[in-house]
């Protein structure tokens, strides 16, 4: 198997240099025709106390990957559109300082999590990281509520201009915060 971080390195400085390059013509037009937003679940899991990430499984159609804001245990919530809760996955081996999002995509054929604990509301410096892990099938949640997994990687970083309020995977890649446009990584 490729390593997935030096490859997603590259996309990452690829994608800074195209967001900061003000002579860049290869971005594509934004789009004019968007649907309506079209409500899919109403997401009242009690254990979710402030809702910071949502991801489609990538195993099982109808399955969302949910995590809480900063403050609570290093896990993800398995819900459905039913706001039904499948159960919960422990990641063994981090904290979950401030995590703002998770993506979830296929990479060589193989389901993968992306977790951004990127956040920062109080302006510390300290290390962000992106966690990367295999997703687990759903289904297994049916012979036990709460799995384990561990990271494959961890990409640990910190902005050179200090601590910035990110708050999303996107914003990682593109530098953009909740107080600033755009920082080249």
């Amino acid at each position: 198997m490729r390593p997935i971080f030096p490859r997603f390195s590259s996309i990452l400085l690829l994608g800074t240099s195209l967001f900061t390059n003000p002579g860049c013509s290869v971005l594509p037009t934004a789009s004019t025709s968007y649907a309506p937003p079209q409500t899919i679940a109403h997401i009242q899991y009690s254990a979710l106390e402030e809702l910071s990430g949502l991801a489609p499984s990538r195993f099982s159609s109808g399955v969302y990957w949910s995590h809480n804001d900063s403050g609570d245990q290093p896990r993800l919530f398995a819900l459905n559109a039913k706001d039904e809760h499948l159960g919960t996955l422990g990641i063994d081996g981090v904290e979950a300082r401030d995590w703002e999002d998770i993506a979830s995509f296929v990479f060589e054929g193989k389901s993968w999590l992306l977790i951004a604990d990127v956040g920062d509301n109080d302006a510390i410096p300290h290390d962000i990281c992106l966690l990367l892990l295999p997703e687990p099938d759903p289904t297994a949640f049916a012979n036990a509520p709460t799995l384990h997994a561990s990271p494959s990687k961890i990409l640990k970083f910190n902005y050179p201009e200090g601590p910035r309020d990110c708050e999303d995977d996107m914003g990682v890649l593109s530098g953009a915060t909740k107080s600033q446009e755009l920082t080249m990584l």
